[in-house]
């Protein structure tokens, strides 16, 4: 077992919660290829702005939140749909 020095952490906390993580929008796609087109797709809809256009990112680039693979992600939404 690999034990992490604090100021590792500290470090790993910190860009976690950096103010430009936290303004960041996550773009469920399964390529990274198809994020303009989805993006596109939400300003359209109006459910993002068009300044909101370069915060937008692909959702496995996305720092807001960390919360582990792939499968976690679904198990996440998952959880958050049955409510």
């Amino acid at each position: 077992m690999i034990k992490l020095n604090l100021s590792h952490r500290v470090e790993k906390l910190e860009a976690a919660t950096a103010p430009a993580s936290q303004s960041q929008i996550p773009v469920w796609c399964e390529e990274r290829e198809a994020v303009p087109d989805a993006v596109d797709r939400m300003v359209a809809r109006r459910q993002i702005g068009e300044a909101d256009r370069e915060r937008c990112v692909f959702w496995a680039d996305w720092r807001g939140a960390p919360v582990g693979s792939h499968e976690a992600v679904i198990s996440l939404l998952e959880r958050r749909g049955a409510k």
